[in-house]
């Protein structure tokens, strides 16, 4: 039962973070601020992140991430209610 649920989660945030549909999607005030062409870095990052882990991801849902845009440490994370 865990696994098939943790399976449905990962499967609908995967979705959600490729292609930004079926959610909302919300930006801290940092990167928001941003200019457009780094902002696009930063949403791309997001949308190719790949290197899921024990140590980011221990339940498997692929709700949590981090990268660096030219030299600045990001961050996404994905809550559903």
């Amino acid at each position: 039962m865990f696994q098939v649920r943790s399976q449905t989660i990962q499967r609908l945030n995967d979705e959600l973070r490729r292609t930004f549909t079926g959610g909302k999607i919300m930006m801290t005030a940092g990167i928001n601020a941003l200019p457009d062409a780094v902002k696009a870095q930063v949403l791309s990052a997001v949308r190719s992140f790949s290197e899921f882990t024990t140590d980011n991801d221990p339940h498997k849902e692929h709700d949590f991430g981090s990268f660096e845009v030219n030299g600045q440490k990001c961050f996404w994370k994905i809550d559903y209610y």
